[in-house]
C-alpha cells in the first residue's frame, strides 16, 4: 500500500471516494435487484432523485474543518439531497455527502472529485485513535456489510500520514449501480465506470489516490 498525505479530519468520504451520480428522473422511483458480477446488464435500476448518487450539500456547523468539506457534518449541519435514501437494514453505515477536495488542499488531504456532491452511505476508521480523535472517522466498517438494493459497496483499505500519525484508513462506501452514463449525474460529471466487472457511477478521479486493497460488491 503507498503512502498519501491527508487532512486534519478526513472525513474521509474520500475514498470513497467518489462523484455524484444522479439519476436524472425525478419521477420514477424504479426498483432495484442485485448486479451481476460479470458485466453483465443490470437488469433493474433505481431512478430515485434524492437517492445514492444525487447530487448534494452539507449545510451549518460542522461541514467544515476550516476549508474542507466534511461528508458528515462534526456539529449541527444538514445534509441536503439525500432524503431518500433508506437506512433499513443497513447497520454501521451514515448518510454522508461526499464533496471535492482541490488540488491545493493536497497537501491536507488527497484530492477529490464531486462537483455537485454524491450522495452515499458510508463509514470510515483508523487504526490510529488519534486520527479518530482529530473528526476523521464515522459510521463503523466492520458492521457494514450491506448497501441498498441498486447499489454496489466499494471496500478499501489504504496507507496514510496525517500530522505525523500513520495509519491505515478503512473506509466503506455504497454507489450508485449503472448501466450506462445515462443513468448517472452527468452535470456532475459523474459516468457509468467498470472496475472488475462491476458498474457503478463514480469519477476516476476518486481512485488515483487508492492502492490495490479494493473490493467490489453489488446488491
Amino acid at each position: 500500500m503507498t503512502k498519501h498525505h491527508l487532512y486534519i479530519g478526513l472525513a474521509l468520504g474520500v475514498l470513497l471516494f467518489c462523484g455524484a451520480c444522479d439519476d436524472g428522473d425525478d419521477d420514477n422511483n424504479g426498483d432495484a435487484t442485485k448486479t451481476g458480477n460479470n458485466g453483465t446488464e443490470n437488469s433493474k435500476i433505481v431512478k430515485l432523485d434524492k437517492w445514492i448518487g444525487s447530487p448534494c450539500t452539507c449545510e451549518g456547523k460542522g461541514c467544515l474543518i476550516g476549508t474542507i468539506p466534511m461528508p458528515t457534518p462534526l456539529g449541527e449541519g444538514t445534509i441536503k439531497g439525500c432524503e431518500n435514501i433508506d437506512m433499513t437494514g443497513i447497520e454501521g453505515g451514515v448518510v454522508a455527502c461526499l464533496q471535492t477536495i482541490s488540488e491545493d488542499q493536497s497537501a491536507i488531504a488527497p484530492p477529490t472529485y464531486f462537483p455537485q456532491g454524491y450522495c452515499a452511505i458510508s463509514a470510515v476508521t483508523a487504526s490510529d485513535d488519534g486520527v479518530c480523535n482529530l473528526g476523521a472517522c464515522y459510521g463503523e466498517p466492520e458492521k457494514m456489510t450491506k448497501c441498498p438494493p441498486g447499489s454496489t459497496m466499494i471496500a478499501s483499505d489504504f496507507e496514510y500520514t496525517i500530522v505525523g500519525m500513520n495509519s491505515i484508513i478503512t473506509d466503506k462506501v455504497c454507489a450508485k449501480t449503472c448501466n450506462s452514463d445515462e443513468d448517472c449525474n452527468k452535470d456532475g460529471e459523474m459516468s457509468c465506470i467498470t472496475k472488475n466487472n462491476h458498474k457503478f457511477c463514480y469519477h476516476e478521479k476518486n481512485f488515483a489516490f487508492l492502492g490495490d486493497n479494493i473490493t467490489y460488491t453489488d446488491f
